[in-house]
């Protein structure tokens, strides 16, 4: 029996990959950290994706993790299902997990923080979405250390006294990596300096992060958004403006083909099937009526495409390193059109 997910297991069905995939975590925070870490981020996927049916989304279920956790805490429209504390614990496992699969990263303090931030979100599932229980949770216990750790701990210390009179040595290389891991953070500093200068300065939309706050403040439903909602709240509105202005020029035969294809995801969740349909049957024209083509409204990067006219701050740094970031922040400038086509906007 776990000591920190006993809750969980479920009496109608021994092999609830929830509970087992957080025993298998439990067990391997010492001896094998890395595994700890994937078998976490499996843990949290899995969960999310239950929260996901139990709230009727479905259409989530085969998306990824990141797009999932996205669509469960965003704050505008329906309200978050995710609290903010148990959304970021969700982000630390996913990409701490990812870290352990895809660049070996793990070790013992890592996989036991995460271990901790699990059982957190355990015990939210559990009070909100299951059989209340009957007793407390009780306080987090620490996995016992195996009996090989202790041994290797004790060469460890062992090996340390031994190497005591080499110390200065030691310090001295230490300071020369910390200088070389400066000098390499200076210069990816630069690269996104320039890069956002780059972008900053094309000038082709004016509609910076300062004037989306303002169309944001005007709206309340968007009065508590974070940094990275304003963000895509920028893409929707630069997609929403460019639908209006080419559903003004529509012939009736077009709109009635837009009336059609709405009529076809109205007994089903539309959010993303009538967003991508739309999008990908009038993109090019939006860009054509503008008199503009993907190179006047976007500038490559090394991941994708950031929006022109976006200002680099500290909330938009991920959008040149983190992929699924970018994807759903395009995805808003998707809708924009899509209800601008629709009238919706």
């Amino acid at each position: 029996m776990s000591k920190n997910f006993w809750f969980l297991k479920n009496k109608e069905n021994q092999n609830d990959p929830i509970y087992k995939m957080a025993v298998g975590a439990e067990n391997y925070v010492f001896s094998d950290p890395n595994t700890c870490l994937m078998k976490l981020r499996q843990f949290g996927e899995c969960i999310a994706k239950e929260l996901a049916l139990l709230n009727n989304r479905n259409q989530l279920i085969n998306k990824k993790f990141s797009t999932i956790l996205y669509e469960l805490g965003k704050k505008f429209p329906p309200q978050p299902i995710l609290p903010k504390d148990i959304y970021d614990d969700f982000k630390s496992i996913k990409n701490r997990g990812n870290d352990a699969i895809h660049e070996f990263l793990g070790d013992e303090s890592n996989a036991l923080l995460l271990l901790k931030k699990a059982r957190k979100i355990a015990i939210w599932y559990q009070k909100h979405y299951k059989t209340p229980l009957m007793r407390a949770f009780g306080a987090f216990e620490a996995p016992e250390l195996p009996d090989k750790n202790l041994k290797c701990f004790e060469d460890e210390i062992k090996q340390l006294k031994k190497n005591l009179s080499d110390s200065k040595e030691k310090t001295k290389k230490y300071k020369e990596e910390t200088i070389i891991t400066m000098n390499l953070a200076e210069e990816m500093e630069e690269h996104l300096i320039t890069l956002g200068k780059k972008i900053d300065n094309i000038g082709s939309l004016e509609n910076h992060l300062e004037e989306t706050r303002e169309l944001v403040s005007k709206n309340e439903k968007f009065s508590n958004s974070d940094e990275d909602e304003i963000v895509d709240l920028k893409y929707y509105y630069v997609g929403l403006h460019h639908g209006i202005k080419k559903r003004k020029k529509l012939t009736k035969n077009e709109i009635e083909q837009i009336l059609n294809i709405q009529k076809k995801y109205k007994n089903s969740d539309p959010a993303e099937g009538m967003t991508d349909e739309l999008f990908n049957n009038y993109s090019k024209d939006i860009f054509d009526s503008a008199g503009l083509d993907w190179q006047q409204f976007f500038v490559k990067i090394d991941i994708g495409y950031v929006l022109k006219g976006l200002r680099i701050d500290e909330s938009t740094r991920d959008l040149f390193y983190d992929e699924d970031r970018s994807a759903e922040a395009f995805y808003q400038f998707m809708k924009g059109c899509a209800d601008g086509l629709t009238g919706l906007g």
